[in-house]
């Protein structure tokens, strides 16, 4: 192995994270971590958000860099009879930034209560923690809306 090449690597790392650390490491960073709750007759959800955003400049510009991820858990508080009566479903949660749709069909009765969403969002607004997120659900010509906030 030739060592002009293993000591070129070496110093351009660091120099990548000297440089990294000037631009990226100054500056303000918020932490994110909130869970919203919310319930209607016949379903509960919960929708936690765990992220940060860091605000710094460059070149006097004022710049943003957000991250953040989800998970919306949907659950059923009817009879599993009634769960498996179920042959088409919709959700859909809505915040000031951001929401999510998911439609199912289901040929075989369905057993399973719980519906989840969620994943790693990188470069959006995050949810704040006093919105208040609407969730809709639609189930075999029922439909139920209810708030989620974030719990005390």
């Amino acid at each position: 192995m030739n060592i002009k090449k293993v000591v070129a690597v070496i110093l351009g790392a660091i120099m990548l994270f000297v440089v990294s650390y000037m631009v990226f490491g100054s500056g303000e960073t918020i932490k994110h971590n909130y869970t919203f709750v919310g319930a209607s007759d016949h379903w509960e959800a919960s929708y936690n958000v765990n992220g940060q955003e860091k605000f710094y400049e460059i070149d006097n510009i004022g710049q943003y860099d957000g991250e953040y991820e989800d998970q919306f858990i949907l659950t059923f508080k009817g009879t599993d009879k009634e769960l498996a009566d179920i042959k088409e479903f919709h959700y859909k949660y809505q915040s000031p930034v951001s929401s999510s749709y998911s439609s199912m069909t289901f040929e075989e009765p369905h057993t399973n209560k719980v519906f989840s969403s969620g994943g790693f969002h990188q470069g959006s607004a995050i949810p704040r923690e006093n919105y208040v997120i609407e969730v809709v659900v639609k189930w075999d010509g029922n439909k139920e809306i209810f708030e989620m906030k974030v719990e005390e």
